[in-house]
């Protein structure tokens, strides 16, 4: 068959993904699928339910008659569990309950912000360096590992203690400590990606910089993205309770599941129920969050499929 010029002029309007399959694609259609399997697994009913009813909770709380967290009533003070008080109360007379389910709110919140952040710098500098090389990529990565040499809680304390305490400095440093992560994984799927011949056919097409790295190499990154979000999502809740423990993250008079725990050690022996339901929230919360990591890992898993 005799191929003529017009055969290999593709139209402008037609988008690089028609001409190579599914090779490439939107961000929105490579997870379409894995997201109906995890919803058809029982594991990944189970691990989406968990998370969304302390989503639910952290957002609908308020609706439920339950004191304010931060009221104070001295004539109750370190009172066991009861009808008006359902997990006791604390050393200042306040709910415990209340001050539990207003802890995971600012942990959820915290924890989402802080990946958010991760994700759009580690997940855009990991596909920059990937498709510059060169000494581009080598500065980035050689940052990164210099970040990711040190253990997570290390770091994370050590970024907390330069910058201050609170929630807006606890997010910097989770940022500071998933960057890295995510930069190094995103790299790895797009060295494996630049090879393929939808790649050189994009590039002598004249596909832009931007267009190959976003349109192409980061939709065949989704999966691993995906697992990472999830691994660091349940990381991050740890680290902020790790933080708030110390005294490094969510400041008093907000609540937080770390700092109650703190509190709750001076009353071991007197007051046992202060530390069963943060310590409770914080174990539950991240064996949900673990629980999604594994069923997103086997989804995305090309092996497994």
């Amino acid at each position: 068959m005799k191929m003529t010029s017009d055969s290999l002029t593709r139209p402008e309007s037609a988008p690089l993904v028609d001409d190579f399959g599914a090779a490439s694609g939107s961000v929105l259609s490579k997870m379409v699928a894995p997201m109906r399997r995890l919803v058809s697994s029982r594991k990944g009913k189970a691990a989406a339910a968990g998370l969304a009813v302390y989503v639910v909770i952290g957002l609908g709380w308020r609706l439920l008659p339950l004191p304010a967290p931060d009221y104070i009533d001295q004539t109750v003070r370190l009172r066991g569990p009861s009808a008006g008080h359902l997990l006791g109360t604390d050393e200042f007379g306040r709910d415990i309950l209340s001050r539990i389910f207003d802890g995971i709110g600012i942990t959820l919140g915290v924890s989402a912000i802080s990946i958010s952040v991760a994700l759009v710098i580690g997940v855009s500098t990991g596909i920059f360096a990937a498709y510059s090389g060169g000494w581009v990529d080598a500065v980035l990565m050689r940052a990164y590992d210099a970040l990711l040499a040190m253990p997570d809680m290390i770091l994370a304390i050590a970024v907390a203690a330069i910058i201050g305490t609170g929630a807006r400095d606890a997010i910097v440093a989770l940022a500071v400590v998933g960057t890295p992560q995510f930069a190094r994984i995103v790299r790895s799927s797009c060295l494996s990606e630049l090879p393929k011949t939808y790649i050189e056919a994009s590039v002598s097409l004249g596909g832009s910089r931007a267009r190959i790295m976003f349109r192409h190499l980061l939709p065949n990154s989704v999966g691993p993205i995906a697992v990472q979000t999830a691994i660091f999502g349940a990381f991050s809740v740890l680290m902020l309770a790790g933080l708030s423990f110390l005294g490094l993250g969510v400041q008093p008079p907000a609540p937080s599941l770390g700092g109650m725990l703190s509190t709750a050690r001076q009353y071991l022996a007197t007051a046992p129920w202060y530390a069963v339901g943060p310590g409770l929230a914080i174990a539950l919360l991240v064996l949900t969050l673990n629980a999604l990591a594994d069923c997103v890992r086997d989804i995305t898993d090309r092996r497994g499929r």
